[in-house]
């Protein structure tokens, strides 16, 4: 979090210490209410650069290839949500109903058009992310899409941002040329509130 990113290597070390494994997790999303509140709490855009510049791994980043009819995330295809009322959906993110266990099957509903159709949906179905330069620096989540920026087959800003980070930090360790393109639609302010070199 925002909040305590700068204890990072700290955590890890507390970690060792207890002879745990240690992972994290920067995703923060809103509420299921779509309540934003939560957003508070998420790594701004500075914070996301310190952290790559600490953590990333070059050789993790700079051969990763997203191919054009790759899916970008396991939506629909190994995990669902099902919420107290029944109501099902294709992941903890995307509240699209794909039907209600009190009606029907969950054979029934794991096999129905939605979710079907959500399990299919790959890279060259995402008008915006299949032409964007960064797409191979990006961790996509179509329900972050849906939920923050209003269209599921649309970029998914907080994903943006990061691979923003991405960028500058394997440009700073050397694994991308400095003039790695920046694509058209990530090139306004409302995208990286804070520029990318008021920040290196």
């Amino acid at each position: 979090m925002h909040h305590n990113v700068h204890q990072y290597h700290a955590l890890q070390s507390l970690a060792e210490e207890l002879g745990a494994q240690f992972r994290y997790d920067i995703t923060i999303t809103p509420q299921d209410t779509g309540g934003l509140a939560p957003l508070q709490h998420r790594l701004t855009d500075a914070d996301l650069l310190w952290l790559f510049r600490e953590v990333i791994d070059p050789a993790l980043w700079v051969n990763r290839t997203v191919a054009p009819d790759q899916r970008t995330c396991g939506i629909a295809s190994n995990a669902l949500l099902i919420d107290p009322y029944g109501n099902v959906f294709p992941c903890v993110q995307t509240r699209i109903a794909a039907g209600n266990v009190r009606q029907q099957s969950l054979q029934t509903i794991w096999q129905g058009e939605t979710l079907h159709e959500l399990s299919r949906l790959t890279v060259n179905e995402l008008p915006v992310c299949r032409t964007c330069e960064l797409r191979n620096l990006c961790v996509r989540c179509h329900g972050l899409a849906q939920v923050e920026d209003g269209d599921l087959r649309g970029p998914a800003s907080v994903n943006c941002r990061e691979a923003l980070a991405r960028r500058q930090a394997l440009i700073e360790k050397g694994a991308l040329p400095a003039d790695y393109p920046i694509p058209e639609h990530l090139q306004s302010p409302v995208w990286w509130r804070v520029s990318v070199q008021e920040m290196a």
